[in-house]
């Protein structure tokens, strides 16, 4: 018997050892960036050429570059479900930056051949007007699978932070 309980002891110690799920995938935040082209109630077009800012928060603390198109893709795609839970967003605008932050609720987002077309609620603050700049920080609260583009492919981000 004392050499069936050295055999336990010994596969018990060289069984591995159980591992905890693995962490869930970040939450990227976004900045978007852009000249406000047409602007009417609940309706916005930033053009030419907007720009989008991706970011964590900690543990991950990763920062970078996407194309617009492959984030309003990512983000505001079919699966994103964004109508039941639409996310708020933090908007400077330039013109009126003694205003302080607006917050937007962004209920659609659409690329369209350079122009990024905007649907939204105003929750407080100003609404934008033609020629401002407009800057939005956007909590999608959603994984953009941003990990999952490749940099090569031209949609694909750059990002920097902890590998």
């Amino acid at each position: 018997m004392p050499r069936l309980a050295t055999w336990t002891i010994a596969f018990l110690l060289a069984a591995p050892v159980a591992q905890a799920d693995d962490p869930p995938a970040p939450e990227w935040l976004a900045v978007i960036q852009g000249t406000v082209d047409v602007a009417s109630e609940g309706k916005l077009t930033l053009s030419p050429d907007p720009t989008v800012v991706v970011f964590t928060d900690r543990p991950e603390r990763k920062v970078g570059f996407m194309a617009i198109e492959t984030y309003v893709a990512s983000a505001w795609g079919a699966d994103a479900a964004f109508e039941a839970d639409p996310p708020n967003a933090s908007v400077v605008l330039d013109g009126r930056l003694d205003q302080g932050v607006s917050v937007y609720e962004i209920s659609a987002m659409a690329w369209n051949s350079g122009e990024v077309e905007i649907a939204y609620r105003i929750l407080e603050g100003a609404a934008p007007a033609p020629g401002e700049r407009f800057v939005a920080t956007i909590d999608t609260d959603y994984d953009l699978h941003v990990d999952n583009h490749s940099n090569d492919s031209g949609g694909g981000p750059v990002v920097f932070g902890k590998p």
